[in-house]
């Protein structure tokens, strides 16, 4: 699948902790190469990650799709 913007993802950060996110940018190709810019959402509060690229299988400090079920 291509991210676009408003596509729920989801964030693992350096803790393997996995937070949903919302893709607001995507930026392709050029310097930052194929990565997204995130808004991560948690119990209260909203976090944003810059140039974050894509995993295929959850990694620390990359997104990828959630699971189908």
């Amino acid at each position: 699948m291509k991210p676009t913007k408003g596509r729920i993802v989801f964030y693992v950060d350096q803790h393997d902790v996995v937070t949903p996110a919302m893709i607001t940018h995507v930026n392709e190709r050029g310097d930052l190469g194929d990565t997204v810019e995130l808004t991560l959402f948690s119990v209260g509060q909203t976090h944003y990650k810059t140039n974050v690229s894509y995993s295929e299988v959850p990694k620390r400090k990359h997104w990828s799709w959630p699971p189908r079920v």
